[in-house]
Protein backbone atom coordinates (compact mmCIF):
# COMPACT_ATOMS: atom_id res chain seq x y z
CA UNK A 1 0.00 0.00 0.00
CA UNK A 2 1.32 3.40 -1.00
CA UNK A 3 0.03 4.90 1.96
CA UNK A 4 2.14 3.22 4.65
CA UNK A 5 5.48 1.72 2.10
CA UNK A 6 7.32 4.56 4.40
CA UNK A 7 6.90 2.58 7.11
CA UNK A 8 9.03 -0.44 8.56
CA UNK A 9 9.32 -2.34 12.02
CA UNK A 10 12.07 -2.67 13.94
CA UNK A 11 13.37 -4.27 17.31
CA UNK A 12 15.59 -2.99 19.12
CA UNK A 13 17.57 -4.96 21.56
CA UNK A 14 19.90 -2.44 23.70
CA UNK A 15 22.05 -4.78 25.84
CA UNK A 16 23.62 -3.26 28.25
CA UNK A 17 22.84 0.69 28.25
CA UNK A 18 24.22 2.68 30.91
CA UNK A 19 21.51 5.64 31.32
CA UNK A 20 22.24 7.00 34.19
CA UNK A 21 19.05 6.58 35.64
CA UNK A 22 20.11 4.88 38.82
CA UNK A 23 22.78 7.47 40.66
CA UNK A 24 22.85 10.88 38.29
CA UNK A 25 20.76 13.87 39.41
CA UNK A 26 18.84 14.81 36.05
CA UNK A 27 20.40 15.10 33.03
CA UNK A 28 23.71 14.74 32.07
CA UNK A 29 26.02 15.15 29.70
CA UNK A 30 27.53 11.90 28.90
CA UNK A 31 31.00 12.95 29.05
CA UNK A 32 30.15 14.07 32.64
CA UNK A 33 28.90 10.96 33.65
CA UNK A 34 31.86 9.38 35.41
CA UNK A 35 29.44 6.08 37.29
CA UNK A 36 29.18 4.55 33.77
CA UNK A 37 30.42 1.01 34.02
CA UNK A 38 32.98 -0.01 32.03
CA UNK A 39 31.11 -2.68 29.75
CA UNK A 40 28.02 -0.46 29.79
CA UNK A 41 27.68 1.58 26.28
CA UNK A 42 26.24 4.88 26.38
CA UNK A 43 22.98 5.51 24.69
CA UNK A 44 24.43 7.35 21.64
CA UNK A 45 26.51 4.50 20.91
CA UNK A 46 23.24 2.21 21.30
CA UNK A 47 21.60 5.00 18.80
CA UNK A 48 24.38 5.10 16.37
CA UNK A 49 24.85 1.23 16.15
CA UNK A 50 20.90 1.03 15.80
CA UNK A 51 21.66 3.65 13.15
CA UNK A 52 23.64 1.44 10.92
CA UNK A 53 21.59 -1.29 11.37
CA UNK A 54 18.69 0.54 9.83
CA UNK A 55 20.40 1.47 6.94
CA UNK A 56 21.18 -1.97 6.36
CA UNK A 57 17.83 -2.82 6.79
CA UNK A 58 18.21 -5.24 9.66
CA UNK A 59 14.82 -6.27 11.86
CA UNK A 60 16.66 -7.72 14.70
CA UNK A 61 18.94 -4.66 16.02
CA UNK A 62 21.09 -6.64 18.87
CA UNK A 63 23.80 -4.50 20.36
CA UNK A 64 26.38 -5.49 21.71
CA UNK A 65 28.40 -3.96 25.24
CA UNK A 66 31.64 -3.71 26.30
CA UNK A 67 31.94 -7.49 27.91
CA UNK A 68 29.98 -9.60 25.13
CA UNK A 69 31.21 -10.06 22.18
CA UNK A 70 28.27 -10.97 19.17
CA UNK A 71 29.21 -14.28 19.01
CA UNK A 72 28.50 -14.93 22.48
CA UNK A 73 25.28 -13.25 22.60
CA UNK A 74 24.23 -15.17 19.59
CA UNK A 75 25.36 -18.81 21.42
CA UNK A 76 23.68 -17.23 24.81
CA UNK A 77 20.69 -16.70 22.71
CA UNK A 78 20.89 -20.00 20.49
CA UNK A 79 20.89 -22.04 23.76
CA UNK A 80 18.06 -19.99 25.34
CA UNK A 81 15.90 -21.00 22.30
CA UNK A 82 16.22 -24.55 22.36
CA UNK A 83 15.12 -24.42 25.84
CA UNK A 84 11.29 -24.80 24.35
CA UNK A 85 12.25 -26.75 21.39
CA UNK A 86 14.62 -29.58 23.53
CA UNK A 87 11.89 -28.97 26.41
CA UNK A 88 14.01 -28.00 29.00
CA UNK A 89 13.17 -25.46 31.71
CA UNK A 90 13.07 -21.61 31.10
CA UNK A 91 16.22 -19.93 30.97
CA UNK A 92 17.82 -23.62 31.97
CA UNK A 93 21.55 -21.57 31.71
CA UNK A 94 21.16 -20.63 35.15
CA UNK A 95 19.52 -22.85 36.49
CA UNK A 96 21.94 -25.37 38.97
CA UNK A 97 21.33 -29.05 36.99
CA UNK A 98 22.08 -27.46 33.76
CA UNK A 99 24.50 -24.76 34.45
CA UNK A 100 27.58 -26.42 33.68
CA UNK A 101 26.53 -28.11 30.52
CA UNK A 102 25.03 -24.50 29.33
CA UNK A 103 28.24 -22.76 29.86
CA UNK A 104 30.07 -25.52 28.18
CA UNK A 105 27.72 -25.19 25.37
CA UNK A 106 27.81 -21.47 24.85
CA UNK A 107 31.32 -21.12 25.30
CA UNK A 108 31.89 -23.81 22.89
CA UNK A 109 29.28 -22.33 20.48
CA UNK A 110 30.96 -18.73 20.92
CA UNK A 111 34.23 -20.26 19.66
CA UNK A 112 32.81 -21.29 16.60
CA UNK A 113 31.13 -18.73 15.64
CA UNK A 114 34.14 -16.55 16.01
CA UNK A 115 36.22 -18.66 13.96
CA UNK A 116 33.78 -18.38 11.17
Amino acid sequence: DPATAHISVHLLIPGWTWTGLMGNVGPTDEKDVVNKPAGAWYPSQVADYCARALEKGSFYIVCPDGETDAALDQARMRWGSDDVIEGRPALSRWEASWKDQAAKWIEEEAAKRRAS
